[in-house]
């Protein structure tokens, strides 16, 4: 058996791990873009902030010799030929494939405007784009990063460490809108204020000129002179591949419970892919570190002839932020915040839990500074356990009925690894 990986992050090598765990003789290919070993993405803000750290490996360096498979880094996947099962690369070789997955992630979305073709512009997203960045911004530079999602506020994060003046331009009226309720953006984005950092929301940048060595970022309504200019405006899947192949797609490649494509034989994983997010039976893109892991596992395990492992994992986030910590998961992310919520805020400990509620059950949880209690309310979320009355706040796994108690000792509080899209 022949298994081609497209994609060398966390989804790839979660898919790598669990083909051998089944099949120590089979031939496993893989291509990436990146010429790097495994390295955590979501850490690359940490390395930018200080130089001195060594970089984040998920695995050894050797990892792919240990797991025996055959490595084509620095090379881009340029056609895809199903009815031959072929991959043609752009350095012009071919290769082909008994079981194909495609974990090949996202791209940065550049936004257009105005004169942006004589500026240097930064992206937040590999680590070359960290060491590009460390090469030219210092210490009392100002930068812009535009773009108050996950990884711009990363970028802001540790250009602020490295000791820059930042501000962050926002296109929507809050940060992190795709995981965090009105009311906790609005606390979370003051106790960032009160913390150096400047935030421009309702804004974008709409043109920029040379200002000497300096930029001049027109935003809607105001004009910033900066050093560095970051854009995190958002990721898209990386579809190309896609293209004439009958592939089916939407905003990603959609994918069964098993990770097969609507193609024989192709699987896909990770941020490529659109799949069910399991409170609302809707397809969506799920772009994040531990969902693209467990899809990994799943896409290595069936390729391998084995069975589907359990996907029953919530969308879940852990970020953390000058310090403070954010652990998001299940519904959070509603632009509007609904009716059928509670929320405790103490502002001397800046410790906040909010919860959303679909009758007497927890859909939805944010803890800004309270990290130890996650285990419990992910549990209450995946079970779908009816509490005996709206309102816990903090629970225990006493006072909660004995289907809400976890089988086994892995509930952790939440770490700082799982900070934004993850997998190429």
């Amino acid at each position: 058996m022949r298994y081609l990986i497209v994609g060398g992050s966390i989804a790839g090598l979660n898919a790598v791990e669990a083909i051998r765990r089944l099949d120590s003789r089979g031939e496993i290919v893989l291509v990436s873009e990146e010429n790097e070993p495994p390295y955590s993405r979501p850490l690359i803000s940490h390395w930018l902030a200080d130089q001195q750290c060594e970089r984040q490996l998920y695995r050894p360096a050797d990892f792919y010799r240990q797991m025996k498979v055959k490595l084509y880094l620095g090379v881009k996947a340029a056609r895809l030929d199903p009815a031959q099962k072929r991959l043609l690369l752009a350095t012009g070789q071919e290769l082909t494939y008994d079981r194909l997955l495609l974990a090949c992630g996202g791209t940065p979305i550049v936004p257009a405007f105005e004169g942006k073709e004589g500026i240097r512009t930064h992206s937040f997203f590999t680590w070359q784009d960290a060491r590009s960045l460390a090469a030219v911004a210092r210490r009392g530079e100002r930068a812009l990063v535009v773009g108050g999602g996950l990884i711009g506020l990363k970028a802001a994060e540790s250009l602020k460490e490295l000791g820059l003046e930042v501000a962050v331009a926002e296109l929507g009226s809050q940060i992190l809108g795709s995981i965090l309720p009105q009311k906790v953006a609005a606390i979370l984005t003051q106790l960032l204020v009160g913390q150096g950092l400047e935030f421009y929301l309702n804004q974008t940048i709409t043109k920029v000129e040379k200002a000497g060595k300096q930029i001049d970022c027109y935003l809607d309504s105001l004009k910033l002179r900066v050093d560095q200019l970051v854009l995190a405006v958002g990721v898209r899947p990386n579809l190309e591949l896609c293209q004439g192949t009958g592939l089916e797609t939407k905003r990603g490649i959609l994918v069964n419970e098993k990770q097969q494509t609507n193609l024989t034989d192709i699987y896909a994983a990770g941020d490529v892919t659109e799949s069910i997010e399991p409170l609302t039976g809707q397809r969506r893109v799920m772009a994040i570190l531990p969902h693209a892991a467990r899809q990994g596992r799943i896409a290595g395990a069936v390729m391998a002839g084995g069975s589907c492992p359990s996907q029953t994992g919530i969308v879940f986030n852990s970020i953390t932020i000058l310090g403070h910590n954010i652990v998001t998961m299940g519904l959070t992310g509603e632009r509007e915040d609904s009716e059928n919520e509670t929320i405790d805020y103490d502002r001397k400990t800046q410790q906040l839990t909010q919860l959303r509620w679909q009758g007497k059950r927890i859909i939805g949880a944010v803890l800004l500074n309270r990290p130890e209690r996650s285990g419990i309310y992910r549990q209450l979320i995946e079970q779908k356990v009816e509490l005996p009355e709206v309102g816990y706040v903090q629970p225990s796994f006493l006072s909660l009925p004995q289907e809400a108690w976890p089988d086994d000792e892995t509930q952790q509080p939440a770490g700082r690894g799982c900070d934004h899209g993850t997998d190429h």
